[in-house]
């Protein structure tokens, strides 16, 4: 697959946004070889699916345009038996997402875990690490061994006004929890 590229700047404006949405969560940011020219993308959002499209990897191919070298989908975690909120209390407060749940076999891990801000509400996905096993069990071998998992996702909540906030995680786990005043440091009120 080929995408015609109008200029350089362009490529840095998808490196920079895509850089600015993965540091919220700590993911891996997206990465240019300047020797070989490969652009590495981790996680590009679908409508309604934040970091749907993962593993993409670009390549020059010639008269302003990109080869597509590699994409995959990820596939959300189904394991999840319980999500807790887990919220400090000092000001800037945080927000964790206490995720539990167990993998069937040794291959489960966490892979990618995305998020997108809408108004008050916070959809976050978590997919699988590595799934290759989930496509192909037949190739993969796994242990039988189950592997009870707990992992706190914390929640890109500062500098967020007062106020409710709903979450959703992976469409099946939803809840609610309240920032009492605006989540940023005292000193970095703005001046009246």
């Amino acid at each position: 697959m080929l995408f015609r590229s109008k200029a350089v700047t362009s490529l840095s404006v998808l490196i920079a946004s895509a850089a600015i949405s993965s540091a919220v969560m700590a993911e891996p940011v997206p990465s240019y070889d300047e020797n070989s020219g490969e652009l590495f993308i981790p996680m590009v959002d679908a409508a309604g699916m934040p970091g749907h499209f993962q593993d993409i990897g670009l390549e020059p191919a010639g008269d302003n345009q990109w080869k597509l070298t590699n994409i995959k989908e990820g596939v959300l975690l189904d394991v999840i038996e319980s999500v807790e909120v887990v919220q400090t209390s000092n000001t800037p407060a945080q927000v964790l997402l206490r995720v539990e749940g167990t993998f069937p076999t040794g291959c489960g891990g966490f892979g990618y875990v995305r998020e997108k801000l809408a108004e008050n509400h916070y959809e976050v996905r978590a997919y699988y690490l590595n799934d290759t096993w989930l496509e192909s069990p037949e190739v993969v071998l796994c242990t039988q061994a189950t592997r009870p998992f707990t992992k706190y996702l914390p929640l890109s909540v500062y500098g967020q006004p007062a106020g409710e906030y709903t979450y959703t995680l992976n469409e099946e786990f939803s809840g609610t929890f309240t920032l009492e005043s605006d989540n940023i440091m005292a000193d970095s009120a703005p001046a009246q």
